[in-house]
């Protein structure tokens, strides 16, 4: 599981405003809502730049290059005369020495979907099956082959869900009446994978409980002081309130009396 941490969380939140029907699934949990929503704005894992586990392609359909290695380096891994993409052995030794190397497929059709090279259970494989580029593992990161396979699948799989679209995030919501109907508590994005398994809901609780436990408290307790407060205040003063709750129910105070003497 990725998490990340919300940084652009009013733009967001106008755009869950404008969605709040396209969740694709709420939660209501100890009272809060939890709105799970498809991650729009994510990073593409090539910005995560990480040089020790990456994959480079070199098509025109997906395209990710690396300051580590060139598109040559890359074509002349698996091959025994390197020299005939102008590169010299001992850079290739240097690489091996560096990297676990393993070839990388795409299924190009309607979308792309990559694989390991020759692994990909895709159809239509003579057409649609292009091996076009490396992912590449660090002999740090991995003492075996085998470690190293399983490490460069996991990576591949987090660019298959971002490739999918198949990132989400979460906002929670209080539903209490005593506080705005816009009480947005927080949000979190870059949940990578089927958002049932991801973690994202277990997240999402683990959010609500500490706010239940330690941050409610004291905004009831400081509702409660407003209220005294605001007990000395006339009706006019009232619909001026920094609270949008209270300005709402004072306006709508108001206008009844007027309606009234009308």
């Amino acid at each position: 599981m990725i998490r990340r941490k919300d940084t652009n969380y009013g733009k967001r939140l106008a755009l869950f405003t404008i969605k709040m029907d396209e969740a694709i699934e709420t939660i209501i949990y100890k009272g809060c809502e939890i709105k799970i929503l498809q991650d729009e704005n994510t990073m593409s894992p090539d910005e995560w730049e990480d040089e020790n586990v990456f994959l480079t392609g070199y098509h025109k359909d997906f395209s990710v290059e690396s300051d580590v290695v060139s598109k040559k380096e890359c074509q002349a891994l698996f091959t025994d005369e390197p020299e005939d993409y102008d590169v010299e052995p001992e850079r290739i030794k240097e690489l091996k020495k560096q990297f676990w190397a393993f070839g990388l497929e795409a299924y190009i059709h309607s979308g792309v979907s990559l694989a390991l090279s020759y692994e990909g259970n895709f159809v239509d494989r003579q057409w649609d099956v292009s091996q076009l580029g490396v992912v590449f593992v660090a002999k740090t990161e991995a003492k075996t082959r085998t470690e190293a396979k399983k490490i460069a699948k996991g990576l591949i799989d987090r660019w298959n869900d971002y490739l999918m679209g198949n990132i989400y995030g979460y906002i929670i919501k209080d539903s209490d009446e005593r506080f705005d109907e816009n009480n947005n508590l927080d949000s979190c994005w870059g949940f990578y994978g089927d958002w049932e398994e991801s973690g994202i809901i277990d997240d999402a609780k683990g959010i609500i409980d500490y706010y239940l436990n330690e941050t409610k408290p004291k905004m009831i307790k400081e509702l409660n002081r407003t209220k005294k407060d605001n007990s000395k205040l006339t009706l006019g003063e009232l619909t001026c309130s920094n609270n949008q709750s209270i300005r709402r129910n004072a306006i709508g105070i108001l206008k009844q009396l007027q309606k009234n003497n009308a």
